[in-house]
């Protein structure tokens, strides 16, 4: 199963996850906004490159697709301030109105600008026995 696919949008990036879990699709979405930011390289191969720090996220949304955009948007968050990709995700908790998450960082420099995580055609729904998230960043 692929984590994620790029979708066509005329003005700016959308972004289909996959996920067997709910935390599954969270984490990929995730993913998938980093190597966009990033690159497909994003901390080096090796490990020893890669100098992994880690911290812990907690947020409450009202809803499921809330919830969706104000993690992503924290994740995005904390990257332009600490120069950082997120790259490592363990989630600890997760229900449909909140997620408490460890996140593992390394220093980096972003190749593209996103500027918020929209609601434009927002999706978070369970689809043939998969979980599948859409979501428009505005670049």
């Amino acid at each position: 199963m692929k984590k994620y696919e790029t979708l066509e949008h005329p003005a700016d990036i959308k972004i289909r996850a996959f996920g067997r879990d709910l935390a599954e699709v969270f984490v990929n979405a995730a993913l998938g906004m980093m190597e966009f930011l990033y690159g497909k390289n994003i901390c080096g191969d090796s490990p020893k490159m890669r100098n992994i720090s880690t911290e812990v996220i907690k947020i409450k949304s009202r809803d499921l697709e809330s919830l969706l955009v104000d993690w992503l948007s924290e994740i995005l968050y904390l990257s332009d301030a600490n120069n950082s990709a997120y790259v490592e995700f363990k989630i600890n908790k997760i229900s449909e109105t909140e997620i408490e998450a460890e996140v593992g960082h390394c220093s980096a420099k972003a190749v593209e600008d996103i500027k918020a995580v929209t609601y434009n055609d927002l999706k978070v729904k369970k689809q043939n026995g998969l979980w599948v998230a859409e979501v428009v960043y505005d670049i």
